[in-house]
């Protein structure tokens, strides 16, 4: 017969292991607070032509931006919300620190998939910054958001991946390629005008925008979400 002692033991291994506790809800980094309830419209004629789905995908699906009107952030609770606003659309973006948040979002009656991740960090002068990077799912494509929230003159930086870097180097490739009459066709404009430099200029402004914006009070919709 089993000794009482081996009992005692094989029924304290047969006890279930208590249940893992639920994990901690992270609070928010403390800058989320200096931007919450605030609205930035853009100052430059450039933003006309922005938006928040990146350019690859406006072009290969035909599917364009209307233009940037403003963004917009609101704390609830323990989410951050960035709300970037278009001429005929609203983006509401739920952003996630130190994990992405996913979102479904509506480009132009198209639904995509994007996970949303926060960084609150610098500049190489010193200067905050809020870094929002939204990974489209099932497409390559990742749009970056800087956002330079102090100072006189707030500042909104766009790019993409693929980017201007992946369009200008396929450029490249395509003007080697061209017929022997068009290289020195462009090799005499190019006497004339730095024709590379401004092919980069023209993707770089489109791809990689930089906008100055303007602190404006928040908007009535984004106050009662």
């Amino acid at each position: 017969a089993p000794s009482p002692k081996r009992g005692v033991l094989a029924a304290l291994f047969r006890r279930e292991a208590p249940a893992a506790p639920a994990p901690a809800v992270p609070s928010l980094p403390d800058a989320c607070a200096l931007l919450t309830r605030r609205r930035f419209v853009p100052s430059e004629d450039d933003a006309a032509s922005c938006g928040l789905l990146p350019v690859f995908l406006q072009v290969v699906q035909n599917n364009y931006a209307s233009g940037l009107r403003g963004v917009s952030f609101l704390t609830s609770g323990t989410s951050f919300y960035m709300t970037y606003e278009e001429a005929k659309e609203r983006h509401v973006v739920k952003v996630g620190f130190g994990y992405p948040e996913d979102n479904d979002l509506s480009f132009g009656g198209i639904p995509y998939h994007v996970r949303a991740l926060g960084l609150f960090t610098k500049n190489e002068d010193d200067r905050p910054l809020l870094k929002v990077t939204l990974t489209f799912s099932e497409t390559p494509s990742t749009r970056t958001l800087k956002f330079y929230y102090t100072g006189r003159q707030p500042l909104l930086e766009q790019t993409e991946t693929p980017g201007a870097g992946f369009v200008l180097e396929q450029a490249a490739l395509l003007k080697q390629t061209l017929p022997e009459a068009l290289r020195r066709f462009e090799s005499t404009v190019d006497s004339f005008l730095d024709l590379n430099d401004y092919i980069r200029h023209l993707v770089t402004r489109k791809l990689a925008p930089a906008l100055r914006m303007t602190a404006d009070e928040p908007s009535r919709d984004t106050e009662n979400r």
